[in-house]
């Protein structure tokens, strides 16, 4: 179990971050919050994290940021749009970019693309 150079807590051996406190563990990917040329330890630069977003930032590091999205949903007893500020602002402040499915624009090009045989169908049958 690899133990977290920021806050010495004990993590799962597959785990890349910290459960407690978000930070990368050793042979993670580096943290953004390592210490930096200002002096600044990376304990002082980590925002902290309640156990609950320690999951929704597992959920955010997986890509399931609608699962994240559902769990502070249950947990705040919130709307939609006020859990899904605070997933992507808890994400923001823990360096995760966002993560777009692209929905309406796949979505888009799905009904171009079935207008196109449609009417290039439609055409040749006309054409004979």
């Amino acid at each position: 179990m690899p133990s977290c150079r920021i806050c010495n807590h004990s993590n799962a051996s597959m785990s890349s971050y910290c459960s407690a406190c978000g930070a990368a563990l050793e042979d993670g990917p580096p943290s953004p919050y390592a210490d930096g040329p200002d002096g600044t330890s990376a304990a002082e630069k980590t925002p902290p994290v309640s156990p609950g977003d320690a999951q929704i930032l597992d959920l955010l590091r997986g890509g399931k940021k609608i699962h994240a999205i559902k769990l502070y949903r249950d947990k705040a007893s919130c709307g939609v749009r006020d859990a899904k500020d605070y997933v992507e602002s808890l994400a923001s402040r823990h360096g995760i970019a966002a993560v777009s499915s692209g929905g309406c624009a796949v979505m888009l090009m799905l009904i171009f693309a079935v207008l196109t045989l449609v009417t290039v169908a439609t055409v040749s049958m006309n054409s004979l």
